[in-house]
């Protein structure tokens, strides 16, 4: 299954229970306008048994096609990234880390044939049944925490004069986390753009869901906020991820003022 966010509809939210070979997932995700005059994140994310995807991209503002970069970069990355993992072992965690820096190359040089100069952040989260890999260029970021809160992990955005994929020239400058899930039953990921970093910072640990601290951000700061919110449960645990409600009503989403 495959998801992306419609920039077009500027209150969007979508949830789901999807389950992977080892893991219950409870996904939400979310993409608001908030106060700008147009909205420049994209969200996607795709479920399959032995692995799961998710990319934030959060299009240049000022740039010419902000809005543009970002979501051709996220359409981009969900078409891709099956055809180049396919048929790797994805336990054999530095060729998937190869392929995948080479992927973002790829993605990379897209952007940058363009002549108008259109730019985006990004934070990509691979999720197989025995590890996490998170990529971020920018300032957009991602954080993870264990069951019992034993393992905590956030990647560390760059400075907004970093964070242009014009500004990459190697792969160092690529944010790179591995995280195992050896040890794991249950752990939550959020991926978001850097509209909810004020959020993220002080609640992100206690959060329950994408809603929930999408429009705490709004409320907080004028900037897109968009975001994925992933709750995993291993499948071996008698534990339930809760039901999580289908695509909602934008009536439902409408931020109190």
């Amino acid at each position: 299954m495959e998801v992306i966010s419609d920039q077009e509809d500027h209150t969007w939210f979508y949830s789901s229970n999807k389950d992977m070979n080892d893991f219950r997932l409870s996904i939400g995700s979310t993409s608001f306008k908030n106060k700008r005059n147009n909205n420049e994140d994209a969200v996607a994310w795709a479920v399959q048994p032995n692995l799961a995807y998710f990319i934030v991209c959060d299009g240049l503002g000022g740039h010419a096609h902000g809005e543009k970069a970002s979501m051709d970069t996220a359409e981009f990355l969900l078409k891709e990234i099956p055809k180049i993992l396919k048929d790797l072992d994805l336990s054999d965690k530095e060729t998937v880390y190869d392929a995948t820096s080479n992927l973002l190359s790829r993605a990379k040089f897209m952007l940058t044939s363009f002549p108008d100069n259109r730019d985006t952040t990004l934070v990509l989260g691979l999720l197989t049944n025995d590890y996490v890999m998170l990529f971020s260029v920018g300032d957009s970021k991602a954080s993870f925490r264990s069951d019992e809160g034993t393992t905590e992990y956030n990647t560390t955005p760059h400075s907004y004069g970093h964070r242009l994929w014009n500004t990459v020239r190697t792969l160092s400058e690529i944010d790179f986390m591995h995280i195992s899930l050896a040890d794991t039953n249950e752990f939550q990921l959020i991926l978001a753009s850097d509209g909810m970093d004020d959020v993220l910072n002080k609640t992100w640990h206690r959060a329950q869901s994408a809603i929930e601290l999408t429009k705490k951000a709004c409320i907080t700061d004028t900037d897109n906020a968009s975001c994925i919110f992933i709750k995993g449960v291993r499948r071996s645990e008698e534990v339930s991820c809760g039901d999580m409600p289908q695509l909602q009503p934008r009536e439902q989403l409408q931020l109190s003022t």
